[in-house]
């Protein structure tokens, strides 16, 4: 895996309060655990922004529900993802989506998004209620209504950009933005870096990333959105019960391993957690990047190294020995409860100074089941 990537990723979403990304299969069963772990950070009373929960996810849903109607990825033969990111900056929430639109619709769709950003809300309010009185819907919908709503309700412009993909079909990248209490940082265009991020997603297999805090009340909406993601997935022929808990079990495991080190350290304010599917190894796995205290991580790499390369049957002993020896520290046991249900770990460690290191960990999680 390019280490590089997941740093470039970390770097451009640091400033952010609140990041997500989803990537994976695009169908409505994802909604719910998508507009779960939202609520769970919108309403979070270190956040306060509870007021904006309803119109947050009202959007969210209207772009989800966008791709799933207009999208043409699906009509091209290489392996193309659609793409939705949220972003939380200076109490502003941007929600970007990017996905294929046929080359001889973007002239059509960049017009008619251009007439609308100069209409002021009457003019608005006039559109769509003659819209409605027509009744100019197409064979999917719409008639366009999802676009002025988008500018009623949020009162900011819309923005977007083509980029071309092939003769036929460009990547469309679309922007809205629903701002906080900071007025000042209305019309605000984050559209640039996300190319870079759309690219980098795609070539580490990125189905879902979450950046934020892990804090203990946003643990099972994660949970949650992870097993109703890969039980939509288009490879879950091979993901019967007994492997989903096992995706289930290390997920939690690197979860908490996130959350208990956060708590316990005053650098660790962030982290990313991100869940993708490997196509080379027909593997799942869950990758976890954070800056760590130098000294905790000094002991994380101690443990990490005692039983990285121990076979199965040795860590099946090890931990089940380790269950009875009050010595044993929650840190090891989370370490062998991955080991034993994994099929290849890696991490890597930047010391960027004595107290500060930069740590991600890479687990893939095997078919075969162990314990």
């Amino acid at each position: 895996m390019d280490i590089s990537k997941v740093y470039k990723i970390f770097e451009t979403l640091m400033n952010d309060e609140f990041s997500m990304i989803y990537s994976g299969v695009f169908s409505n069963s994802i909604l719910t655990p998508l507009t779960d772990l939202i609520n769970s950070f919108m309403t979070d009373p270190n956040v306060d922004l509870k007021k904006l929960n309803k119109k947050v996810a009202y959007m969210t849903i209207e772009n989800f529900q966008n791709i799933l109607r207009y999208s043409e990825t699906e009509m091209v033969e290489a392996p193309e993802k659609d793409m939705l990111l949220i972003r939380m900056l200076n109490r502003n929430i941007f929600i970007i989506t990017v996905n294929l639109v046929r080359k001889s619709k973007a002239d059509e769709i960049g017009s008619y998004v251009d007439k609308l950003n100069n209409l002021d809300k009457q003019e608005l309010s006039d559109l769509y209620f003659k819209k409605l009185t027509n009744q100019a819907f197409s064979s999917k919908g719409g008639a366009g209504l999802g676009f002025i709503e988008m500018i009623r309700k949020t009162r900011n412009k819309l923005f977007y950009k083509f980029v071309p993909y092939n003769d036929e079909f460009v990547f469309f990248y679309f922007q809205i933005q629903i701002s906080g209490k900071e007025e000042v940082y209305k019309d605000i265009n984050l559209l640039d870096p996300v190319s870079d991020i759309y690219h980098d997603i795609k070539s580490l297999g990125v189905n879902f990333l979450y950046k934020s805090k892990i804090a203990e009340g946003r643990l099972m909406p994660l949970i949650n959105m992870i097993k109703d993601s890969v039980k939509s997935s288009g490879n879950d022929e091979d993901v019967n019960t007994q492997y989903l808990r096992n995706l289930l079990s290390i997920s939690v495991e690197i979860l908490q391993d996130i959350f208990i080190t956060a708590r316990e350290s005053e650098l660790m304010k962030d982290a990313i957690f991100i869940y993708g599917f490997n196509e080379r190894t027909d593997n799942y796995y869950f990758l976890a990047s954070s800056y760590v205290d130098t000294d905790m991580m000094k002991n994380k790499i101690n443990i990490i190294n005692r039983y990285l390369n121990k076979d199965k049957n040795t860590l099946q002993q090890i931990f089940f020995e380790s269950l009875l020896d009050d010595s044993t520290t929650d840190e090891e046991l989370r370490f062998l409860g991955i080991f034993r249900g994994s099929s290849s770990f890696e991490y890597f460690v930047d010391f960027q100074n004595e107290n500060k290191t930069f740590f991600v960990q890479k687990v893939e999680v095997t078919k075969q089941i162990y314990g």
